[in-house]
């Protein structure tokens, strides 16, 4: 192989960073995880799923949960970033009302160093 091909090939495999945010672990995407069922799964179960939601709001008496994850992929300074979230609202008995997933963030770029005001 030539130098300059194997220089490439170990800056290319030594640049590669993946990374996850959240306490998901990959759980959450753009579709509603299949576990989900409306009428029949309990909050004790989405929680035993999903660890226990990053905030929560009521509304019509009602919990809503919201759960948050965030990844991103980068090869040396270029990379890709999502941030996905999921909505549940409990009725009166802690069942599943409603829920929804969605991509809530999608952004391609160039990684950059901080400015010397954020360090």
């Amino acid at each position: 192989m030539r130098p300059a091909a194997l220089l490439l090939l170990i800056l290319l495999a030594g640049g590669c960073s993946f990374s996850s945010y959240g306490q998901r672990g990959g759980k959450l995407g753009p579709d509603l995880p299949a576990f989900i069922q409306p009428g029949k799964t309990t909050r004790a179960e989405v929680v035993a799923e999903l660890g226990e939601p990053d905030s929560v709001a009521f509304s019509d008496a009602r919990e809503v949960a919201f759960y948050r994850a965030s990844r991103s992929y980068f090869v040396i300074v270029f990379g890709r970033a999502f941030r996905d979230e999921l909505v549940v609202r409990y009725d009166a008995e802690g069942k599943v009302e409603s829920a929804r997933a969605r991509r809530a963030g999608d952004s391609v770029g160039i990684l950059l160093p901080p400015s010397p005001d954020e360090r």
